[in-house]
């Protein structure tokens, strides 16, 4: 088994053992992007996690999204704007994508820090071709930046393709009870 294959398989399937987990887990995601709302669409062809947080930024996504255990979480331990206690484990919530779908699609607008526009970065994880690398080092993940389509607003769009045995079936009363733990009874995400 090669090493990236082993490290991927060890972060997405074995620290996330049941499907219902790793949503969760991309759920957290959204609610430490102190995004308002999130959204789940659950199909057989495909599970799709928007929200409408503050996106990553290309610098964010190269040095804290790319980096395996990234220790941007563990420093940071509040989020930005609602100052939400952070609430998703460093790292495993991009790595449980691969426990849902063999493709993972990312879309994420934010606001850029240098000329403060808008913009949006796309890029595709194969998970099935990332898994015969050798060496994470030899890892390469194509993705584009440009500015951001007129009437969109920050947030993140996660889509997993290629859909896992029974994901789509996936108990969706407990994936509902974990999030409503980071919810308040107010409405919303706090």
């Amino acid at each position: 088994v090669s090493q990236s294959r082993y490290l991927f398989e060890e972060l997405g399937e074995r620290l996330v053992s049941k499907p219902e987990i790793a949503l969760a887990e991309l759920i957290k995601n959204s609610y430490d992007a102190d995004a308002q709302s999130c959204v789940v669409k659950i199909n057989e062809d495909q599970i799709v996690v928007s929200d409408d947080g503050h996106g990553l930024t290309e610098h964010e996504f190269l040095n804290n999204w790319m980096v395996v255990s990234s220790s941007n979480k563990a420093k940071l331990r509040s989020s930005r704007q609602f100052q939400r206690k952070m609430a998703g484990s460093k790292g495993v919530g991009r790595f449980s994508a691969r426990f849902l779908g063999t493709t993972l699609s990312v879309e994420t607008t934010a606001r850029d820090p240098e000329d403060r526009k808008l913009k949006t970065l796309s890029a595709e994880f194969n998970w099935l071709e990332i898994s015969k690398k050798s060496k994470v080092s030899d890892i390469k993940i194509e993705y584009t930046v440009a500015p951001a389509a007129r009437g969109v607003k920050t947030g993140m769009t996660l889509t997993s393709r290629s859909l896992r045995e029974n994901i789509a079936a996936l108990p969706a009363a407990k994936v509902r009870t974990d999030a409503l733990r980071l919810v308040n009874a107010d409405g919303g995400l706090e």
